[in-house]
């Protein structure tokens, strides 16, 4: 397996594995936490293994990009794909996963009477981001900022600075850890891939409880 890994991404992106990094760092899910000690692999890049430092700066950077793709173009694709029967469903899915995780946070707020105000909002969205786990990412984090209505610039800065923190963390971890980059990078994978799954499972049997139910309301 990691031979595959290693052939296809030299072939590709043998000339700058910092580019490599920074694209990975890109992918929902994987982000930063696998980018950090996949460019830092020797079984994978040899000599031009990246440094702690370059392999911070270039998973950072690429979590970054895509922080601002999805806080300026999430809605917009949303309503783009709802337009389109073949990807409606999924679009609703997704749409109606982020709201929920939103609508926890003024639940919560609301329960302890207090104000869901800008800052609490700001603080709530960086500490999820902060978290170096699947599905606590800057996807989930923008996505989140998006649907607690957040102005650009203040969610663009609750999730860099969750996203500072977790790969801070990510590269202490890959430092301290005993084991090689590669082995923390699958052992990520494999968590990333199974919560993933997880999630469309029960997105996709929650769904269908709820149209039950709704079809049941209207006979």
């Amino acid at each position: 397996m990691t031979q595959i890994i290693k052939d296809f991404f030299h072939s590709t992106f043998g000339f700058a594995p910092w580019l490599a990094v920074m694209l990975l760092a890109m992918v929902p899910v994987i982000e930063l936490k696998g980018s950090i000690p996949f460019g830092r692999s020797a079984e994978i890049w040899g000599d031009k293994a990246l440094g702690l430092f370059d392999s911070f700066f270039y998973s950072f950077i690429g979590c970054f990009i895509i922080t601002v793709v999805v806080i300026l173009l999430l809605m917009p694709i949303l309503k783009w794909l709802k337009k389109w029967p073949l990807f409606k469903r999924f679009a609703l899915w997704l749409e109606g996963m982020f709201k929920e995780k939103s609508a926890k946070f003024d639940k919560t707020q609301a329960e302890a009477n207090q104000d869901c105000s800008g800052a609490r909002k700001f603080w709530t969205v960086a500490i999820l981001v902060s978290i170096p786990l699947p599905g606590a990412g800057v996807w989930t984090g923008a996505a989140v900022a998006v649907f607690l209505e957040m102005k650009f610039w203040p969610s663009v800065t609750a999730v860099t600075i969750g996203n500072f923190v977790s790969a801070f963390i990510v590269s202490v971890l890959v430092e301290v850890l005993a084991v090689s980059e590669m082995t923390i990078f699958y052992a990520f994978l494999i968590i990333a891939v199974t919560i993933t799954i997880f999630l469309i499972i029960y997105g996709i049997v929650k769904n269908r409880k709820k149209f039950r139910a709704n079809a049941v309301e209207t006979k």
